[in-house]
């Protein structure tokens, strides 16, 4: 949250309820609570503290019931800005209950009751002085939600019912469960489990004021009860702790979206506006944030609870570097992604800057380089009436420059365990995630071929790769709609897949990526520029050029090799194209996928029938196929 100039009132204390069920967001609640939930990396519960500590709080209570133990653990390794007491509580006691149980912990002045599962970006010092002004035993902060209007406000700021009578004309807004009180509510609330709403109601009856404040336009409030709502919550505040890191180039990726806490700028919650983007092959889905100050670029890996909790707090802060894989080490697709985008920016290499994080919700934001794609480039030089390949061949001589930078600047200091799947293109991942995949998606269920397949050619293949020289790293999926062009410079993005493996692998998805559709010739010379770069590799470089990767000729991959292992990762890679391309048009339904099986048919039916005798059966599978 931006750093707020608020005017705190004289000290008053603070129950944060955090004993709820969670019933509406399990599974996820089965092994960790509420208001262990994270938002941009950071608890609801480290959330609410330091936002009540900002507001003038001297002391805060938290109650627990469902996980308790998990809660209790997380508080007696917090470091707080404030006293913190924890109050368990054996049977749920409700909302009521769960203040009276508290009795011993008030004192003669008004507190502050918050919701665990509730984030907002408002001004909490502001509720408590209009409450001291009204003199009301309670004060509600209300806002305008129409699924959940239902407290009746008279003109002067008195509610009137939990709705009022159905005759009373008068507008209906939501409460938040941010409310102010007084000791006056004390007699109100029996022994046992009771509900606040209904104290409040007796009070009514009683002719005591309880009052309500709608929560200003600017302000932002949202109850995460749900699985949507969470992650709406998630990229909202997701996007407010990028917009502060991308203001100040020193802070942390996952500075705590709290009061007075995040260094730099950050907009309101509410004037942030997130619009999807046009989503890839996978079920990742992709935002952007737009503010006052900019955009960013927001992911949701859809991996939200994907992960086994540890037996402890389950809850790991991001202001630390941290280990692979989160809290228990599980390396996730979405783990892969943040801690991949950290080595990468400390390496140089051209990928979007990590900006904020969110580890147990799977998202990530990163910096926005605008929508043009090597594709889209591609499609532009030609349809320009004074584009030529020449204009395109120059464009990918950048491009393969920057994959080489990629494989060899990025190998240094490169830790496997920050791969998802496999952390390297061995010959097992051939056969399993290309020729098996292939087999699997294009061949039985897309061409409905029954007949046999190759394996003994598929486990020849995977050999061929797997000898290859694997020190540096591979993007894995290095087409062109994972290359953007921004400021006349490649980057890479979707790089969640990269893990060690040979230069040819990524060099042959460039190539024969049919989203692009280079011509034959077209890429013989970007093969041979390659091959140039792999010759020069340790021996020359530019001016002010660092050294990067290998550093002598015997260490870098010869070209000989290069140049041998290049058709069968070019083979592979169209077998891993033809599976995808499978999967997601018949079992996935996304469209546009199967425009480009054509394509790549023809080219395994190249590929397989070049290779001399090596693969026999798989060119007269290919042609079998090619011609049904």
């Amino acid at each position: 949250m931006p750093r707020r100039s608020y005017e705190s009132p004289v000290s008053v204390k603070a129950l944060i309820l955090a004993a709820g069920l969670g019933v509406r967001l399990r599974p996820h609640t089965l092994h960790r609570p509420k208001p262990l939930f994270s938002l941009a990396g950071v608890s609801l519960l480290e959330i609410w503290i330091h936002h009540l500590a900002a507001a003038g709080c001297t002391d805060v209570a938290v109650n627990g019931h469902w996980r308790q133990e998990m809660i209790a653990a997380f508080l007696k390794e917090g470091d707080w800005p404030v006293p913190v007491l924890f109050r368990p509580e054996p049977e749920l006691l409700g909302t009521g209950g769960a203040i009276r149980n508290l009795l011993d912990f008030w004192d003669d002045a008004p507190f502050f009751v918050v919701n665990a599962d509730a984030a907002a970006d408002t001004d909490l010092a502001a509720l408590a002085r209009i409450h001291r002004a009204r003199k009301h035993a309670a004060t509600l902060l209300l806002c305008d939600d129409a699924r959940a209007n239902s407290v009746s406000l008279d003109p002067e700021g008195r509610i009137t019912g939990f709705p009022g009578p159905e005759n009373e004309d008068l507008p209906r807004y939501c409460f938040t469960g941010i409310q102010v009180l007084s000791p006056a509510v004390f007699p109100y609330l029996p022994p046992g489990p009771s509900s606040s709403i209904r104290a409040f109601e007796r009070m009514i009856a009683d002719g005591r004021p309880v009052g309500g404040t709608l929560m200003p336009a600017r302000d932002w409030w949202m109850d995460i009860g749900a699985p949507d709502r969470y992650r709406q919550a998630a990229l909202r505040v997701l996007a407010a702790s990028a917009f502060s890191s991308l203001s100040s180039p020193d802070t942390p990726a996952a500075a705590p979206w709290v009061s007075g806490a995040a260094p730099g700028y950050a907009p309101r919650v509410s004037s942030i506006r997130i619009h999807p983007l046009a989503g890839d092959g996978s079920d990742r889905r992709w935002y952007r944030a737009a503010a006052p100050a900019g955009s960013v670029i927001l992911v949701d890996h859809g991996d939200w609870g994907t992960r086994k909790e540890s037996s402890g707090t389950g809850f790991r802060p991001e202001t630390g570097a941290g280990a692979p894989g989160g809290e228990t080490g599980e390396q996730r697709e979405s783990d892969a992604f943040i801690d991949l985008a950290r080595h990468f920016e400390a390496a140089g290499l051209p990928t979007p800057r990590l900006l904020a994080r969110d580890r147990y919700a799977g998202m990530a934001a990163v910096t926005d380089l605008g929508d043009v794609s090597l594709q889209r480039a591609c499609r532009e030089l030609r349809g320009a009436a004074s584009g030529s390949w020449e204009d395109i061949v120059s464009l990918y001589r950048d491009v393969i420059d920057a994959v080489w930078s990629f494989h060899n600047r990025g190998g240094k200091g490169f830790d496997p365990a920050w791969c998802w799947q496999t952390q390297g293109m061995d010959a097992e991942m051939i056969r399993t995630a290309e020729c098996a995949y292939f087999v699997r998606a294009f061949v039985r269920n897309l061409a409905g071929w029954s007949g046999p397949v190759p394996e003994a050619e598929f486990d020849r293949l995977a050999r061929r790769i797997g000898a290859l020289s694997r020190t540096g790293i591979i993007h894995r999926d290095c087409q062109s709609r994972n290359i953007m062009i921004c400021g006349g410079r490649p980057y890479f993005i979707d790089f969640q897949g990269a893990r060690r493996g040979p230069f040819a692998y990524d060099l042959a998805s460039l190539l024969i990526d049919p989203y692009a559709g280079l011509p034959p010739a077209v890429q013989t010379v970007l093969l041979d520029y390659a091959a140039s770069r792999v010759r020069t590799a340790g021996k020359t470089r530019g001016p002010g050029e660092k050294r990067q990767g290998r550093e002598t000729e015997e260490e870098a991959p010869g070209v000989e090799e290069f140049r041998k292992g290049y058709p069968y990762c070019a083979l592979s890679r169209n077998l891993q194209m033809l599976g995808a391309f499978a999967f997601l048009s018949r079992e996935k339904g996304k469209a546009g996928f199967a425009d480009y099986i054509p394509a790549a048919l023809n080219g395994l039916v190249e590929r397989s029938c070049g290779l001399g005798d090596e693969f026999p059966e798989l060119c007269r599978l290919a042609l079998r196929l090619r011609d049904r």
